[in-house]
């Protein structure tokens, strides 16, 4: 039912006399008794308290006079003192909680709490009343759809994120919203668990980034949200690593360890996963499959030409990794205290075969491949590269749990990650590089897995990695006979007379004949036959040509 308009100027009347005398009124018992009247007119449509009712007229007609309002600005319109003020500071809380004002939050440094948060009333009060309409609902802590909520109280974290928000009031935000919304079923359920609001939160922010397509959530940036006190927030961490915390008490949260605090993580346990389906959410655990993440049946098999060196250190490996006798190799390192871990670099000329020499032993020996793309591992801000580079091996001793026999780590291309350390940095890139190169030096100096890193570096080698490898595979260009054999694998139907002068007049690289016998099947496809032996050498000439012109890209040497 509509206000009259008799009443609504009423209301309107009231709270400019209100406003009018509150001016220098100093906030004194004696003044309330002066407008009683008049905030009981108020106060009957507003559905608030006397008290509530006040603040909510003298804010109401300074913005009309085109000002939002903070605490500066009622002390010195009521010539009160700061504190006086701060008895009404629940009020506050009370009509920006129940949406009568809206709150634009300080965020100086060096201010208190409250002192600059600028207050303004919600135009769906002000508008129902003008249009002497009925008080509309403002409860807007309760949602008509769960996700909605869902998404909602990870908005509440995000205001505690970015500071708009202090410890109390998110807390208290979190209690109302969790309060007002008990007709959902894991929200009852969740309610009536022993854990605190910021526990609460914590699952519930789990529970939406998991319906994202989210697994698992770094634990320092979750406690980063909930706790500023950076002594809380350590204690909370400890407690989730020493598990004892309640969540992993009552088993709805695992944790992810790592070797580096910083990176370990947290998710919802089955049980979690289990209670939230039961409470009629859908929720899916279909992993996501990792691009970066090689499975040997995925590799496609290839017969490789080595030199004599090469093939015979080589077929070492081949059987060092052999399942049975890397088993045994790996007790009898633990046994004797020695390291465990097998290092290998693969280092020569490009295109002699060192990635895909990788790729044909992981097939083998029935090893998974986790492939690391150096580049991405180089943030433009200043510590992302360390903490990517960390978590790289975080993951490597997770999927080597994960897995039935040990994976490959593959640093593949990685000379700018073994080149020499820089000892005069030109900037925070030169200090990055070297911190991730350390990083690394510490971990293959207690490695546990299989790591290898290719690279066509030789000369600017730092003689740190060199002593962290185990195995150090040199690959050379393949010689005569090493190239007829690539070149009768990979074309057939030329004379005999034509493989030898392939082989013996060019100097070329197992990727360079491949470059060629690409643009052969080209021709092949357009034209329907082998192209004549005249223009194979045209290919040649033209593959030599550009090769001898390639300029060095990458990092410059040291002098």
């Amino acid at each position: 039912m509509n206000v009259s308009v008799e009443i609504k100027n009423k209301i309107l009347q009231s709270i400019n006399t209100v406003y009018e005398k509150s001016k220098k009124c100093k906030l004194e018992n004696s003044f309330f008794n002066t407008v009683n009247s008049e905030l009981g007119v108020i106060s009957d449509y507003l559905k608030i308290n006397k008290t509530q009712t006040f603040i909510y007229a003298v804010v109401f007609a300074k913005n009309y006079e085109g000002e939002t309002v903070d605490f500066s600005d009622l002390i010195k319109y009521f010539k009160c003192s700061s504190v006086k003020l701060l008895y009404l500071s629940s009020d506050f809380d009370y009509l920006t909680e129940k949406g009568y004002f809206n709150l634009i939050k300080s965020t100086y440094k060096g201010k208190l709490d409250r002192s600059n948060n600028q207050y303004y009333v919600n135009e769906t009060v002000t508008e129902a009343l003008i249009n002497s309409n009925p008080l509309p609902s403002l409860n807007k802590n309760e949602f008509d759809d769960v996700i909605k909520l869902f998404n909602h109280i990870y908005e509440i974290g995000k205001q505690k994120e970015d500071n708009q928000l202090d410890y109390h009031r998110f807390g208290k935000k979190l209690y109302v919203a969790i309060k007002s919304n008990l007709k959902y079923p894991l929200i009852n359920w969740l309610n009536n668990q022993e854990l605190t609001i910021y526990e609460k939160y914590i699952f519930l922010h789990l529970l939406w980034k998991k319906l994202n397509g989210t697994e698992k959530e770094d634990l320092d940036d979750i406690m980063e949200i909930i706790y500023s006190y950076q002594p809380q927030k350590i204690k909370e961490i400890q407690k989730i690593i020493n598990e004892i915390h309640p969540l992993i008490k009552l088993n709805l949260i695992e944790i992810h360890k790592s070797r580096f605090l910083e990176d370990t993580e947290i998710s919802l346990s089955d049980k979690a996963i289990r209670i939230i389906r039961e409470h009629k959410i859908e929720i899916y655990t279909s992993k996501i499959k990792k691009d970066y993440i090689l499975e040997p049946k995925s590799i496609s098999e290839k017969k490789l030409f080595y030199n004599k060196s090469e093939k015979e250190q080589i077929s070492m490996l081949n059987q060092i990794l052999g399942e049975k006798d890397f088993k045994e190799i790996k007790q009898r390192m633990k046994n004797k205290n020695l390291s465990s871990g097998v290092t290998i670099l693969f280092f020569g000329a490009p295109g002699t075969g060192k990635t895909e020499t990788v790729f044909q032993t992981a097939k083998k020996t029935g090893r998974k491949i986790m492939q690391v793309d150096i580049s991405n591992t180089k943030s433009m801000w200043f510590g992302e590269s360390e903490k990517k580079i960390k978590k790289v091996f975080t993951e490597y001793y997770e999927l080597m749990k994960e897995s039935d026999r040990v994976p490959v780590l593959l640093f593949n291309e990685a000379d700018a990650i073994i080149s020499k350390r820089k000892s005069n940095f030109t900037g925070n890139t030169d200090q990055t590089e070297n911190t991730i190169q350390n990083i690394i030096l510490q971990e293959l100096e207690k490695f546990e897995g299989i790591f290898i890193a290719t690279t066509n570096l030789a000369e600017n080698f730092d003689s740190a990695f060199e002593r962290r490898f185990l195995f150090k595979i040199k690959f050379n260009k393949p010689s005569t006979d090493v190239k007829l054999k690539i070149w009768q694998s990979k074309i057939h139907g030329l004379k005999n007379d034509h493989y030898k002068i392939l082989s013996s007049e060019y100097d070329f690289s197992g990727g360079q004949i491949d470059n060629i016998v690409r643009k052969i099947n080209m021709y092949e496809v357009i034209k329907g036959k082998l192209p004549d032996f005249k223009e194979i050498i045209e290919y040649c000439n033209t593959e030599k040509i550009a090769y001898n012109n390639i300029k060095t890209v990458g990092f410059a040497k040291n002098n």
